[in-house]
This record gives structure tokens, sequence and C-alpha cells, in this order.
């Protein structure tokens, strides 16, 4: 999550985190569903419909985040995202990060606030002067134990849980999971043991990260809908057209108005690639290289910029094969138009 996060994007707030969360490999309805989940739990609901121009500072940062949230990451980096936000969003954004760490992921944040989630970050280091040195005595160095457990239909945690532990919702019905420090393990175990009624233990494991996918369509999808709604690709598409309208005529050979077409296309085709390659700010480019990686992000910038050449190209392969006359340059050769047009 950058400290800065570019409001100039041509989306809604929904849209813009369906499409990042499709890129970090949830499903259409999955990354819809988590969506809007998160512009709720950050109070923003009311704003998913609308474009991140017209969103204020604060609420353009609580997207940010939630771009950063909504695909439970294995690794979330946080550039000063406490500042800005709101009380109620600050405690929202400190929840996630515990369950994050919780479920076995690493976070790294910046803060100036050297009190933020106080005892719970592993390790601690502060930037001065250039310099950057570990802070004796902070951090916590405990490894961490997830219990799963199914109590008694309707049954509430039992009470004496140790400190710091972190419930989530387990796949089994009425099943928890419970992620606390290895230290405190025991007890939370002997805290569902001798509950009355017990509580059934269902797996003991160590916290582990599990992998993910990230789909290029999904890229492709979203690089797509940025080039449409940024409008950059109109100047190479009349570009193209005026070369088209100047340069192809009714009745001309259809194989120098094919070769007139292919030409002309070269420099559109640079041009797209190159609208596409620069059209998205930077740090929300960051943001779609930290959910797929930096080269999968440029290769789909690029394909994105060859495919709306390849929709132009076979646009102009049609209108030729339609006007021209199927003779060679000299009117003297008959020339196949199925067979011209494939090649």
């Amino acid at each position: 999550m950058p400290e800065r996060f570019p409001p100039a994007l041509p989306f809604t707030a929904l849209e813009y985190l369906t499409g990042l969360g499709r890129v970090h490999g949830l499903g259409r309805a999955a990354a819809r569903s988590a969506a809007r989940e998160w512009l709720d739990r950050f109070g923003i609901g009311e704003h998913t419909r609308t474009r991140l121009s017209e969103l204020s500072k604060g609420t353009s940062q609580k997207v940010a985040v939630a771009q950063g949230l909504l695909s439970n990451p294995e690794l979330l980096v946080l550039d000063e995202a406490w500042t800005g936000l709101d009380p109620a969003s600050r405690t929202v954004l400190d929840d996630a990060v515990t369950a994050r760490v919780a479920a076995g992921a690493t976070v790294v944040f910046v803060d100036h606030d050297t009190r933020r989630l106080a005892g719970a970050p592993d390790a601690v280091f502060r930037v001065a002067q250039g310099r950057v040195s570990p802070v004796a005595g902070t951090g916590r160095t405990e490894p961490r134990v997830r219990v799963e457990a199914e109590g008694p239909s309707g049954a509430e945690l039992p009470a004496g849980l140790p400190e710091g532990t972190v419930r989530e919702p387990a796949a089994a019905p009425g099943a928890v999971r419970l992620t606390v420090a290895a230290a405190s393990s025991d007890a939370l175990l002997r805290a569902l043991l001798t509950a009355r009624p017990p509580w059934h233990i269902r797996a003991v494991t160590t916290v582990a990260p599990r992998g993910r996918a990230e789909p290029m369509t999904a890229l492709l999808s979203y690089q797509t809908a940025l080039l449409l709604r940024s409008h950059r690709w109109l100047p190479p598409l009349l570009l193209y057209a005026a070369f088209m309208f100047i340069g192809v005529r009714t009745g001309q050979p259809i194989l120098d108005s094919f070769g007139y077409a292919a030409a002309a296309l070269v420099p559109v085709t640079a041009w797209l690639v190159r609208v596409c390659v620069t059209n998205e700010p930077e740090a929300a480019r960051d943001c779609a290289a930290a959910a797929a990686g930096p080269w999968r992000v440029h290769l789909s910038a690029v394909l994105t910029g060859l495919l709306a050449s390849t929709v132009v190209g076979v646009a102009a392969t049609a209108v030729v094969a339609a006007i021209s006359e199927p003779r060679s340059s000299d009117h003297q050769v008959d020339v196949p138009v199925g067979e011209a047009t494939a090649a």
C-alpha cells in the first residue's frame, strides 16, 4: 500500500478493487464480494459507484488500504497506511494486520508512531540519519500456533483464553481457528478441553503461508479497461483511420491496399503499446506488480497494446477485402480474396 495513492484512475472504487482482486487471483464473484466487504468495513460502502477521481483524500486512502487487504496477502507492505485515517479506520487496519499475522502472513509497516501495534511486531527497526538499526527490547519473537476447534452447538468460546488469541472462522460448520503465541498454546488447549462442555480439538498446527495463482487473464482485463477508459487509444485510431481514408480506395488492387494498410499499422501498433505501458500511474502499477509480479504486469501491458492493434488491423483487413479489386497490380491476374485476406 503506497503512501500516496493515485486517484486519477478511470474506475469507480468497486470496479478498481474488483479488478485488483482478480489480479490477485480471486474469482470475479469473490473479488467483488471482498471489495464490498472492505469498503463497508472502512465505512465507505456508499462510495462503491463513486469514481476514484471524485473521492476525498481520506476516502481514497481507505480504498488504497482495502486493495492491499482484500486478497488476504502472504506479504503486506504498508507505507504510513494509518496516517490520515480516522480512529475507526485505524482500528479496522490494526485488526486486519493482527489477523493477517495470525494467519501466517508477514506484515512490514512504516509508521511515525512508535506505539503502533506495540508489542505485536516480531522485530522493530528505527531509521535515523540514513541508518537502519534494530530497537533493543522490542518485538515479539515467539512462533505462532493455530488450533482448530469445534464446540457444542451454539456455545460461546470459553472464558480465560490467553491474551493475544486471534479468532477466525474455520471451513467446518461450528468450528473456529484460534491462533496464539506458541508459549500460550498449552493454556489455550487447556481452556478449551476443560470447558463445560469441552470443545473438540480438530487440529493443532504451526502457522504456514499458502500459495496462490495470479491469472494473466485478469491482468489483461484490467489493462484493457484502463486503456479503454483513458481514451488514449483515440489519437492512434484516428491517425490510422486518416491513413486508410487517404490511401485506400474502392477498386484498387487488393494486394496493394493490403500492403498499405499493413505498413500504416506498424507505427500505430508501437503507439498503442507505448500508451499501455505508460498508462498506469506509478503507485497503482506498484500495487498491481505486488499482486502479480512486475514482469507479468509489464507483459500484460505490452500484450494489451498488441491486442488492441490486432483488433484495428482485423477491421482494416475486412474493409480492404470488401472494397478492393481482387486482381494483381497490373490488373492481369486474378487474386483469390480468401487467401489474400488470410495472408
